[in-house]
């Protein structure tokens, strides 16, 4: 079976060059209904009775982390092809975050 047949088969879709390309530069790709509406409505059910949740909530639990101090995540362009930064502190806790040592070799003016 060649893989265009096993495409076909599996209903499964292969990227393009252009977006392999763009992947390769950038880290990320937009696959355009790649999800159904079906399955987008429900993802975004399932979100909203997280917010909702968390609304009710005045510290983290097992389930959501509230965490006032967790503002909104930026993105660095290009920088799937750098170095990896550790996301953990010193003493080996999740902060979820680039440590403030690794920032200097961070290009903070390309943040999105």
């Amino acid at each position: 079976m060649t893989q265009d047949q096993g495409t076909a088969a599996t209903g499964l879709r292969i990227l393009s060059r252009e977006q392999v390309s763009f992947y390769e530069e950038h880290g990320y790709v937009l696959v355009e209904s790649a999800i159904g509406d079906g399955w987008l409505d429900r993802l975004r059910a399932a979100s909203q009775e997280f917010v909702e949740e968390s609304r009710t909530l005045a510290s983290s639990n097992r389930r959501l982390d509230v965490d006032a101090e967790m503002g909104p995540m930026g993105i660095v362009p290009g920088s799937h092809q750098g170095p990896l930064f550790d996301l953990y502190d010193q003493a080996g806790t999740w902060t979820g975050n680039i440590l403030n040592e690794d920032l200097t070799d961070v290009d903070l003016a390309s943040v999105d």
